[in-house]
């Protein structure tokens, strides 16, 4: 596959489309490669040249496993050539045994420099008269270890990053959760033997990288995933390479890859942050070890007048993600990904189901519950997805959509509306457990003419305060004590707090749901209880609106056995409402008993479909 020149057939058609280069400048289509995984992109401007040095994830990657580098260039963002394997560590060195993960590569005095980790505790360089290689390794040793004097490393020693200085000085950045530093010596293998250890750079993980505009050193940097929320790209400025740093912000929120690792570069006149996601994985095989199976992508960058660095939004094409050939389809499942602009300046992230041969088919939209994510109906999935179009929000404040902002005022119910009119939905299925039916009953009493059924599981309207009574003094005070007290005791130990809460009325299946409800808990960014959120439910304005207009919405409220409930109040104004439960579970229902909730789910849905969905 060496030199070959690889482009999908939907990106050339795409590209010529719209014009091509002249008309649209350089305009990269995401994922850039449609025809591999790849991951952690290390990009490079040689001669005019656009190069990435990706590390190499497999097509049926089980874990990070990566053998091998290859390295990509393109001069429009759109062409890429695959110039094939240039380095094989285990193989071209003599200590090297596993874990080839995620390189960088400079150019100095005409030659190229390719840094790479192994072993999860070594860096080293391999050397080559060409950015394609062939690259061979010159010391026959690592150039850094994670046991070498001066090393500060008690995780994973990964991640080299090489900038070179406007005067001449070459640094290599390194590490996990502590971010080193050494200057290496003008031959590029061999430094003076002091580490620095950076200051300022709060919440550091992984995937350090170094740019510099005008006088300014910025240092970018993946923030999680132990602090509460997922990886971000994070940055900090200083004045020197080797700071001290001050935070500046948030350049890319979380991707739907786990990870997060990035490099920004300058290229026709216009600087970009390459990143990667699952885009790719999502859609080939949803649950198959997605977040090892990786792919890249690239998006504008830009730096204000302040010295700060503009958010990035993350981009694709969900038709060159379809007509993809990085890997063959697996199950029934496949999976596309958006953001959704919502009031207020943030967004929605959603997936939804798409088939290779589309069929009118109805949509079911699924709703999460508090301090969880749209990954808790990753078992209803597949049962769904043979009948329906599925469609699953990550509501603003969880999962991978923005946070929500003190003073902004919003209402869950009209986030979803957003989400089904960029989508083009004119009636849906709703599915809501928990706070997800709290909105479920809203978007049933505020928007019926949406609805074709709605499912409200362990919840339904609030009978809180609306949005049309705001906060007033003395509930503001009230929220700032329960604020400081939380912020005293710690928010982990309050997130432990609440996943005995959930655990606790669930039956004897309860510990199955354990490992993916901590992941999800210990992800949730916790912003609600430490902000005074907005009221998002419409809630009383519901039941108003639900006793003036009684729906005639076929709808179904679930819940388990254990948590005892009688019947609701709602189906006092429901002309075609119901309820029924589901033994031996609490809560998290769908979680606990998924076959159960899922038979019981697709009876009522197709008890209520359209004639052409049954």
């Amino acid at each position: 596959m060496k030199g070959k020149l690889l482009y999908s057939t939907l990106a050339l058609g795409f590209y010529l489309e719209h014009g091509g280069l002249s008309a649209l400048g350089l305009t990269p289509i995401n994922p850039l490669l449609d025809f591999t995984y790849a991951a952690d992109p290390s990009a490079h401007v040689f001669h005019d040249t656009l190069w990435v040095y990706p590390s190499h994830d497999k097509a049926d990657a089980k874990r990070f496993d990566m053998e091998d580098y290859h390295v990509y260039s393109t001069t429009d963002m759109v062409h890429w050539q695959d110039h094939g394997v240039i380095f094989r560590p285990f193989e071209q060195t003599t200590w090297a045994k596993e874990a080839a993960w995620a390189p960088d590569c400079v150019e100095r005095d005409g030659k190229f420099y390719l840094y790479y980790p192994t072993d999860k505790r070594h860096i080293g360089v391999a050397v080559s008269n060409r950015p394609d290689g062939p690259f061979v390794d010159p010391l026959g040793h690592p150039l850094l270890s994670i046991d070498s004097p001066g090393v500060v490393c008690d995780r994973d020693f990964i991640d080299p990053c090489v900038f070179i200085d406007d005067d001449g000085q070459a640094y290599m950045y390194v590490g996990q959760n502590t971010p080193c530093c050494i200057k290496l010596n003008r031959d590029m293998t061999s430094y003076d033997g002091e580490v620095h250890l950076l200051e300022g750079i709060p919440e550091f993980f992984e995937a350090a990288w170094m740019h510099k505009e005008g006088s300014t050193y910025y240092f970018s940097y993946s923030d999680g995933p132990f602090h509460g929320h997922q990886p971000r790209i994070s940055y900090c400025t200083a004045d020197n390479p080797l700071g001290p740093f001050t935070y500046r912000g948030v350049i890319l929120d979380p991707v739907n890859s786990g990870t997060n690792h990035h490099s920004i570069v300058q290229y026709g006149g216009q600087w970009w942050l390459f990143y990667h996601t699952s885009d790719l994985s999502l859609y080939n095989a949803p649950f198959d070890h997605t977040g090892v199976r990786r792919s890249l992508a690239a998006d504008p960058l830009y730096h204000k007048k302040d010295g700060s660095i503009q958010k990035v939004t993350p981009s694709h094409d969900k038709r060159k993600i379809q007509a993809n050939q990085a890997a063959p389809l697996s199950g029934n499942v496949h999976l596309v990904s958006g953001r959704i602009p919502v009031s207020g300046g943030g967004y929605l992230y959603y997936d939804e189901t798409v088939s290779a041969h589309p069929s009118p088919k109805e949509t079911v939209v699924l709703l999460h519950g508090h301090s969880l994510d749209r990954r808790m109906w990753d078992e209803q999935l597949p049962a769904l997805a043979d009948r329906y179009h599925v469609v699953r929000i990550d509501l603003r404040g969880y999962g991978l959509s923005s946070d929500q902002e003190e003073g902004q005022p919003f209402l869950h119910a009209e986030d979803v509306i957003a989400v089904l009119d960029s989508l083009r939905l004119d009636q849906v299925h709703v599915v809501g457990l928990s706070m997800g039916a709290f909105i479920a009953g809203d978007l049933l009493a505020m928007h019926p003419d949406r609805l074709l059924s709605c499912t409200l599981a362990s919840g339904g309207i609030r009978e809180t305060l609306g949005p049309d009574e705001p906060m007033g003094p003395e509930e503001s005070a009230k929220r700032d004590q329960e604020i400081q007290q939380l912020r005293q005791e710690g928010i982990n130990n309050y997130k432990k707090k609440w996943m005995e809460t959930l655990m606790h009325s669930g039956g004897t299946q309860r510990e199955r749901i354990r490992k993916p409800l901590t992941r999800m808990v210990e992800e949730w960014t916790a912003w609600q209880p430490l902000h005074k959120e907005a009221r998002c439910y419409y809630a009383r304005q519901a039941w108003k609106a639900l006793k003036e207009k009684r729906p005639n919405v076929p709808t179904l409220l679930l819940h388990g056995a254990n948590e005892h409930r009688s019947r609701s109040k709602m189906l006092d104004y429901l002309p075609q409402g119901q309820q029924t439960e589901i033994p031996d579970c609490g809560h998290l229902l769908n979680m606990e008993q998924p076959e159960a909730f899922n038979r019981v789910l697709l009876d009522f849905l197709q008890q209520e479909s359209l004639p052409d969905n049954k």
